[in-house]
């Protein structure tokens, strides 16, 4: 087309991409090609889940909305301004999932606000009735702190807020169960289907202690152990729809193109290798979360381990794994229990996964 004719330098060198290609490639060749920066506007903006502004008073960053279709940002929330609960509803109603923050505020952002859910889980980790909030409140919360967590921890490296948020995270876990001993009493109140990820996250955290307790392996360390395998089995993914496939003979898994396959079957270990670089978390809750796809008949990924080659632990979170992710992608119903607990008895009660199983029917008894 004459009117490009100026851009080329050199008409013999043109550059040159074979399909399929994805955008960082596409925008440095033609970055290097002109021999200029080329600032993607979308990348000068970072995504934060519309209601995790509700846990503070006013805003501590400015908050934009994506413009669709024009890639243009437009500022609705000032920095300072008073947070008000129905001024959100009214984006988060109408499906905006997502506000934006400028990137260079980012960092600040996820420090201020693991601050800020820590100061209030830790409330809600007191074992006094005085200042506790709904177990709706409560796992609103817990939510967010798994979207911190994961954040703080693929995006900025381990801090100290980080860990301290963490230990929030399990003391409310400790303290509801306490209150609440029978899974089936506050189930209700933990599948609310907001993210798959997070919501797997507290899902799994509460059921694999609840299991626990009713085996021989109970300690603190232990379900320690299993609430940050809970939180952070899926870190090394961010798409809900990749983190829902557990059946690599599904269809769903055929016919992802190769590359996204594979990065499907290796995140158990990819999401491990990212704690244990963090250096503090143990070895044994890595373990739990390299394994916690593998299944009893050795069906599973990535290393199509069997019964006999897991750990009690692992065996308690493959449970309730494979019971959360159920019930988050399946009506909530007597039916839906049955059949997960038939399917459960079935297929993950015999060798080492006996004593899970009987902690899991245990976990819904009175």
């Amino acid at each position: 087309m004459p009117e490009f004719m100026e851009l080329f330098e050199n008409r013999n060198e043109l550059p040159f991409l074979t399909k399929p290609f994805n955008k960082e490639e596409l925008v440095k060749i033609v970055a290097d090609f002109l021999k200029t920066k080329i600032e993607l506007l979308s990348e000068s903006y970072a995504p934060i889940s519309a209601d995790r502004f509700l846990i503070f008073k006013e805003m501590p960053v400015q908050a934009f909305m994506k413009m669709t279709g024009l890639g243009k940002y437009l500022p609705v929330f000032n920095k300072g301004a008073e947070v008000h609960e129905e001024d959100f509803r009214k984006y988060i109603d109408k499906g905006i999932q997502y506000l934006f923050i400028k990137k260079e505020e980012y960092e600040e952002f996820i420090k201020v606000s693991n601050e800020n859910l820590g100061l209030k889980l830790g409330v809600e980790a007191s074992d006094s009735d005085e200042g506790k909030n709904k177990l709706e409140e409560q796992v609103f919360l817990q939510f967010h702190s798994i979207e911190g967590i994961h954040r703080a921890l693929r995006d900025l490296g381990i801090k100290e807020t980080t860990i301290e948020l963490a230990d929030r995270f399990y003391k409310t876990i400790l303290v509801n169960l306490k209150k609440s001993p029978k899974m089936a009493s506050i189930l209700g109140k933990l599948v609310t289907k907001k993210n798959y990820l997070y919501q797997l996250g507290i899902l799994t955290s509460y059921l694999s202690v609840a299991i626990l307790e009713k085996t021989e392996l109970n300690n603190n360390e232990n379900s320690e152990r299993l609430v940050t395998a809970s939180i952070c089995q899926d870190i090394s993914l961010d798409n809900e729809d990749l983190a829902k496939i557990v059946n690599i003979e599904d269809q769903t898994f055929k016919d992802l193109p190769f590359d996204t396959k594979e990065e499907v079957m290796t995140h158990p270990i990819r999401s491990a290798q990212l704690l244990i670089d963090q250096g503090v978390f143990s070895s044994e809750t890595a373990n739990i979360i390299r394994e916690h796809h593998e299944r009893p008949d050795g069906s599973g990924f990535p290393r199509n381990l069997d019964s006999s080659n897991l750990g009690e632990l692992s065996c308690i979170f493959i449970i309730a794994h494979h019971f959360s992710h159920r019930l988050l992608t399946e009506p909530l119903s007597a039916d839906t229990l049955g059949s997960i607990n038939s399917e459960l008895k079935e297929q993950f009660s015999q060798g080492n996964f006996e004593k899970a199983y009987e902690g899991f029917v245990n976990s819904f008894k009175s």
